[in-house]
């Protein structure tokens, strides 16, 4: 009789116990987050991993990593032969699946610097999120893209 009594009441202080740490999380949650939406909160959190991986840049920051960095036009293959920084290479967003064997032989620890036409451009975006779910983390765009590079003079291979 007294051993159902002793798991009776272990079972009580059990239940409190789980009680209390379920109050507690929702307290945390409600005074850290103010809401209670925890799916919400995962997709803000991998939001922002997202923006850690992918980093804008100007021209001239990009400039001074060239050397140890992959320079990837995402313009159009007709775009890149009408005029590409020298020694970028072409990777289309638009034509993205024609070019997955290259992308498979970039090196993932490599920084890759993307560009497209100019500041109201998105391609460079596009490219840079598709490449980071091939592996990619350190992806830089250089917002200006080539419209900026023109503008200072700056040499074009044609």
């Amino acid at each position: 009789m007294k051993e159902k009594i002793l798991n009776l009441e272990l079972i009580k202080n059990l239940i409190q116990i789980i009680l209390l740490t379920l109050t507690f999380s929702v307290a945390y949650t409600l005074i850290v987050y103010g809401n209670f939406n925890f799916i919400e909160i995962a997709r803000d959190k991998s939001n922002q991993k997202t923006k850690e991986d992918i980093r804008e840049v100007s021209i001239e920051e990009a400039q001074v990593y060239f050397d140890k960095a992959i320079i990837i036009d995402a313009r159009s293959e007709k775009d890149f032969s009408n005029g590409h920084i020298p020694g970028a290479i072409n990777i289309s967003v638009k034509n993205f699946d024609n070019y997955i064997e290259k992308i498979f032989e970039l090196p993932q620890d490599t920084l890759l610097i993307i560009y497209c036409e100019g500041i109201h451009c998105n391609l460079s975006h596009q490219l840079a999120e598709r490449l980071k779910t091939f592996g990619f983390k350190n992806l830089w765009i250089m917002y200006e893209g080539i419209e900026g590079w023109l503008k200072r003079n700056l040499p074009v291979k044609r």
